[in-house]
């Protein structure tokens, strides 16, 4: 018995051996096979990187869409309203009617038009009864310019009180109104200004503003503690950024309108 017992384990040691060697040369000569197969690495440099043909491809993309938007078709036209209903103040308002590809702005050109007309309004209440007779001139400039891929319209609107009796102008302010001639919709200063002076750019305004002044003489720097707001008034001319202070808005009312480029 212990002899049977001795041969039968004899044989089953065997046969693990066998089978180890055979999973040896197997595996070796697949692991051989694989390392053959395999490809040489890249050199970085080499070939263009993915990353890089996915940057062209956002580049090329953003052409396509400027080359797009550029050739967007835009029409200005004069709205005139004349109003001489009172006696002692006469209205010549000409503002912009605006049309995309044929197709008005009516929301945008109805708002421009309350803007003024409310003022008007007002203007006669509170004039009714001055000594000497005005006149409320209102007409505008519009400037188009790309900026990034945006088809930027630009107006511009300069409001008078002009005393007739000797030709006078008593008051005069500018307004903007700035217009994405893709989306068909009012941008603001901070759509504008982060697009081409960066994130930081209320302080870039403040110290092109500061800067305005004093080369100017207007004030010294200790005088200057104005906050840019993001609410002032702005418009693009030629790819330039401008700023616009009314009087009394940041400066004496003796210097007038401020109309500050930003960008050299």
């Amino acid at each position: 018995m212990e002899t049977m017992r001795y041969t039968e384990h004899k044989k089953s040691s065997k046969g693990i051996v066998i089978f180890l060697f055979l999973f040896i040369i197997v595996g070796g000569a697949i692991i051989f096979l694989a390392m053959k197969d395999e490809k040489e690495p890249q050199l970085i440099g080499s070939k263009k990187s993915d990353m890089q043909k996915l940057v062209d491809i956002d580049n090329s993309a953003l052409e396509e869409e400027k080359a797009k938007n550029s050739n967007i078709k835009y029409d200005v036209k004069d709205r005139v309203i004349e109003d001489n209903t009172n006696k002692k103040i006469s209205g010549e308002i000409t503002l912009p009617e605006i049309y995309v590809e044929g197709v008005v702005l009516q929301e945008i050109n109805d708002a421009i038009e309350k803007d003024y007309s409310d003022t008007f309004s007002g203007l006669k209440e509170k004039m009714s009864s001055a000594e000497n007779n005005f006149k409320y001139v209102v007409s505008y400039t519009n400037y188009d310019n790309m900026i990034g891929s945006k088809k930027v319209l630009s107006v511009v609107i300069n409001q008078k009180i002009i005393d007739t009796a000797n030709d006078n102008i008593t008051m005069e302010q500018i307004n903007t109104y700035n217009i994405d001639l893709v989306n068909k919709t009012k941008i603001s200063q901070s759509d504008i200004a982060r697009n081409t002076l960066g994130k930081d750019y209320k302080t870039v305004l403040r110290s092109k503003v500061l800067n305005y002044l004093t080369g100017k003489e207007i004030m010294s720097e200790e005088e200057f503690n104005y906050t840019i707001t993001g609410l002032e008034n702005f418009y693009i001319k030629e790819g330039k950024l401008y700023i616009v202070f009314n009087p009394d808005e940041l400066a004496d009312k003796k210097y007038g309108i401020l109309e500050i480029q930003v960008e050299d």
